[in-house]
């Protein structure tokens, strides 16, 4: 069965490069262009959701209250092999509330990348073509899904695939803290020890309360345990392994994180970690 697409009309702008008559140099002009971009468009039943985990909509402006603050589910549904998440709001610009809309889709491709476009894809002259424009649009929204919910037409964009993650903070003994996070992406300074599947709640659990209690984080035992969940609707979603994909993390912070779990407060951890940044700098120079 085909796929459905639907068309958007883009506009975009770019310094075309050109010689005028009886001249040697080449000048640039601004030009104008018109493309179509095409966007896939898939029902609740060929993209269905395989994974979700508590997140939060921003629903009222400035001044909302955030005791409540996963107020929503993040849903992850897959289509064509690929993850997309709903895009927020929040996520296109400071402060949006509610979920993103096709109107505002269809807005931005009309007059956002009329001045934006090719600043984020410049070249070292500066000077483009309108193929490069189409292309680059082209690639900037493949990302994209429009999801048909009911009488409803949702956003959606590709997204990683949630997994766990233990974050420390501070110097330990209950200065900064430990915690048990969701994460779509692998960070380089975290050693791959540190990160779980979405299969594997009780073992990230069982680490971060290991790790917490090494640092002399006491207080955040019981926030670990209550860390959230992500559910998992279809396990063969599933395809992280951090033992392979993840790395050792940064030398230098494992370093610090080791002095810390070895020091007796977080006074000592901080010396310990001024006299190793110095003992650095020095062996740097």
């Amino acid at each position: 069965m085909d796929k459905k697409t639907k068309e958007f009309k883009a506009n975009y702008r770019f310094n075309e490069g050109f010689i005028p008559p009886r001249c040697r140099k080449m000048l640039c002009r601004p030009t104008n262009g018109t493309c179509v971009v095409t966007i896939p468009v898939a029902t609740e039943e060929e993209a269905p959701v395989v994974l979700s985990y508590p997140s939060h909509l921003k629903t009222k402006g400035d001044n909302e209250v955030y005791a409540n603050y996963y107020n929503v589910a993040k849903d992850i549904r897959r289509y064509d092999g690929n993850l997309y998440c709903r895009v927020t709001a929040g996520d296109k610009y400071c402060g949006g509330i509610g979920w993103w809309k096709v109107s505002e889709l269809k807005h931005e491709l009309e007059t956002k990348y009329s001045t934006e476009l090719m600043r984020a894809h410049d070249t070292r002259e500066g000077l483009h073509t309108a193929e490069d424009c189409e292309r680059n649009l082209s690639s900037i929204y493949a990302e994209y899904l429009l999801v048909q919910v009911g009488k409803t037409t949702q956003v959606w964009r590709k997204c990683g695939e949630p997994m766990y993650a233990v974050f420390t903070f501070g110097l330990g003994h209950n200065h900064g803290g430990t915690s048990l996070s969701i994460q779509e992406f692998y960070n380089p300074n975290i050693n791959k020890e540190r990160y779980f599947t979405a299969l594997q709640y009780e073992e990230a659990q069982a680490k971060a309360i290991e790790i917490a209690k090494a640092r002399g984080d006491t207080k955040y035992v019981r926030l670990i345990k209550k860390a959230q969940r992500i559910k998992v609707y279809d396990p063969t979603a599933v395809k992280r392994n951090p033992a392979v994909e993840a790395g050792e993390g940064d030398a230098f912070v494992n370093g610090i994180e080791n002095l810390i779990q070895s020091s007796g407060s977080a006074t000592e951890a901080g010396l310990l970690a001024v006299a190793s940044t110095m003992a650095q700098i020095s062996g740097r120079r």
